[in-house]
């Protein structure tokens, strides 16, 4: 059954209060392909830690079209494909700020676009991890990722 998530979004700029993107009176709607499929909450710890958040087979989820991740501190997120030779894509997620992730696939060892020809993507993720790179002191994060077919 799709689905479609109702956001309310702006950018303020701080200096002076102005509305720079967005609005919180009008409504943005994203739809979502179909169920949700996995959801799972981890904390990860203020010293480099490394947490799992998902392979493929956790709750019976093979792939996945849409992710989206939450956390109340930044963090560096790894999607992986381990078929032969690894493969990854890291991204930071800022916190307090919803990371949406479409469909993704991990890309080759060689140049992913190539102007003027069609491009392909090499192996579907299987594993997605969250690392807090830092030891700050200013506490583990909670990260949250809910995956959607």
């Amino acid at each position: 059954m799709a689905r479609t998530l109702k956001l309310l979004h702006q950018l303020i700029d701080p200096s002076d209060d102005t509305i720079l993107f967005g609005s919180n009176a009008r409504r943005n709607d994203v739809p979502i392909p179909g169920d949700e499929i996995y959801r799972t909450t981890v904390t990860v710890a203020d010293d480099y830690a490394v947490e799992n958040l998902w392979t493929t087979g956790d709750g019976g989820v093979e792939s996945f079209k849409l992710a989206l991740i939450l956390t109340n501190q930044n963090i560096l997120v790894e999607m992986r494909n381990d078929d032969g030779t690894p493969k990854f894509i890291e991204s930071r997620v800022v916190a307090n700020c919803p990371c949406y992730l479409g469909d993704a696939s991990a890309g080759g060892t060689s140049s992913i676009f190539t102007d003027g020809t069609e491009t392909t993507a090499e192996g579907a993720i299987d594993r997605i991890e969250a690392q807090r790179n830092v030891a700050n002191g200013q506490g583990d994060a909670t990260v949250t990722l809910v995956l959607f077919n």
